[in-house]
C-alpha cells in the first residue's frame, strides 16, 4: 500500500504527522495481508476478527473527523465540488447517498452525539451502529429536550454492546415510539398512506393473446383490492357438495377460475339493472314465511319513486297462478289485506316503508 506522505507538497518538504502515521499503518496492513492465515489456530479466529472490527471502527472515526474538518475549512472549493458530500464522493469514490450520510454523521458526532463519536473512536461500536444511533436520534421530534436525547443516546450505546446493526435499528424505532408516541403514530400513518398510494398507482391489468378459445389476463393489485377480490371469490370457489357424479374434483385454480366467471356474470347482471341517481336502488321485500313456502300467488309492484320514497304503490295479486312470487306481494290466495315490507336505498335519501294496502 503506497501512501503519498506529501514530502514534496508545495516545495516545502513538509509532511504532516498524520500522513507519516498513515504511511506506517499502510505498511503494517500490507504486512498483515502478506501474512499467511492458513497457520492461524482455530481458537484465534474470533480474536483476530474482533481486532479487525476495532481497527475498522477507529479508521472510520478518523475519516469522519477529517470529513468534518474538511467541511469547516471548505476544502470542496479546491476541487470545485458544490458540496462537501460531492467532494467526499470524488475523493473516496463513494456513492452519492453514502457520501451524504457520511457528511451528516460526521457533523452529528462533532456537535450532538459526542458520546457516540468517542465510542466509535475507541472501537466500542461499529460504523454501522453509529449510523443507526444517529438516525434514531434524528428521528425524534424537535420538541424533545436535550436531556431526553442524551438518555436515548446512552440507551442505544449500551444496547449496541449486545445488538447487531439490524436489532439496534429495531431498538431505535421502538425508542422513538416510546419517547414520542403521537409523532410516531402520525409518521407511521403517513408512511402507510404513502405505501398504499404507491401500491394503487402500480396496479396493472392486461390481456394476453387468445389461443384455442382461451385467453390470458395479467393482474397486479394492491393488497386491499386483492383481499376484497379474494373475499368475493372465496364463497363461490368452495367445492360443490357431492352429487350423483361424485365429489367435486376440480383443482383450487379451476374452482377460483369458475368462481371468477360466475362473479363476472353477477356483475354483468347488476350492470344492466336500472339506476337511480347513478346508483342502482336495492329493493328488499318482506313476505309471510308460510305463503313463501306454499308459493301462493304473486304480486307486481308499479311504483313511482321520488326522493322521499314511493309516491304511490299499486299491487295486483293473482291467487293460484302457480308460479312463485314476483316483485314481492303475497295474498295467500285469499284477497283482502296484502302486507308488503320493502326497503328502498339510493341517493339522495334512503327510506324504509311498510305499507298495508287494500286490494
Amino acid at each position: 500500500m503506497d501512501i503519498d506522505t506529501g514530502a514534496g507538497s508545495g516545495g516545502t518538504g513538509f509532511a504532516h504527522p498524520l500522513m507519516r502515521w498513515l504511511a506506517d499503518v499502510g505498511a503494517g496492513v500490507d504486512a498483515a495481508i502478506e501474512c499467511p492465515t492458513l497457520s492461524l489456530p482455530l481458537d484465534q479466529y474470533k480474536a483476530v476478527m474482533e481486532q479487525l472490527a476495532i481497527c475498522e471502527a477507529k479508521l472510520a472515526s478518523l475519516r469522519l473527523s477529517l470529513t468534518r474538518q474538511a467541511e469547516l475549512n471548505e476544502v470542496k472549493k479546491l476541487s470545485g465540488a458544490a458540496t462537501t458530500a460531492g467532494w467526499v464522493q470524488q475523493v473516496t469514490r463513494m456513492g452519492r447517498r453514502e457520501a451524504s450520510v457520511s457528511v451528516r454523521l460526521a457533523k452529528a458526532l462533532d456537535q450532538t452525539l459526542r458520546a457516540t463519536g468517542e465510542a466509535l473512536s475507541d472501537g466500542e461500536i461499529s460504523l454501522g451502529q453509529a449510523q443507526v444511533i444517529e438516525r434514531a436520534i434524528r428521528r425524534l421530534p424537535n420538541d424533545v429536550d436535550a436531556a431526553v436525547r442524551a438518555e436515548a443516546e446512552a440507551f442505544l450505546l449500551d444496547s449496541a454492546q449486545d445488538l447487531d446493526v439490524d436489532d439496534l435499528d429495531r431498538a431505535g424505532k421502538h425508542l422513538y415510539e416510546v419517547v414520542a408516541p403521537e409523532d410516531a403514530e402520525r409518521r407511521i400513518g403517513k408512511q402507510l398512506e404513502e405505501q398504499e398510494r404507491r401500491a394503487r398507482e402500480s396496479r396493472t391489468l392486461s390481456f394476453g393473446p387468445v389461443r384455442d378459445g382461451m385467453g390470458t389476463m395479467f393482474v397486479r393489485l394492491d393488497v386491499p383490492t386483492l383481499a376484497i377480490l379474494q373475499a368475493l371469490l372465496d364463497p363461490l370457489a368452495r367445492p360443490r357438495p357431492s352429487g350423483p357424479d361424485g365429489p367435486d374434483l376440480r383443482s383450487s385454480e379451476r374452482r377460483y377460475a369458475d368462481a371468477f366467471a360466475e362473479f363476472l356474470g353477477v356483475a354483468q347482471a347488476a350492470a344492466n339493472a336500472p339506476t337511480r341517481g347513478s346508483v342502482r336502488p336495492r329493493l328488499t321485500v318482506t313476505v309471510n314465511y308460510d305463503d313463501l313456502v306454499a308459493r301462493l300467488g304473486y304480486g307486481t309492484v308499479d311504483s313511482v319513486l321520488t326522493d322521499s320514497g314511493p309516491a304511490h304503490l299499486k299491487v295486483k295479486t293473482h291467487a293460484g297462478a302457480g308460479g312463485g312470487l314476483n316483485g314481492g306481494g303475497t295474498t295467500g290466495g285469499r284477497g283482502g289485506q296484502v302486507v308488503i315490507g320493502y326497503r328502498i336505498t339510493g341517493p339522495p335519501l334512503s327510506a324504509t316503508l311498510v305499507r298495508q294496502l287494500a286490494v
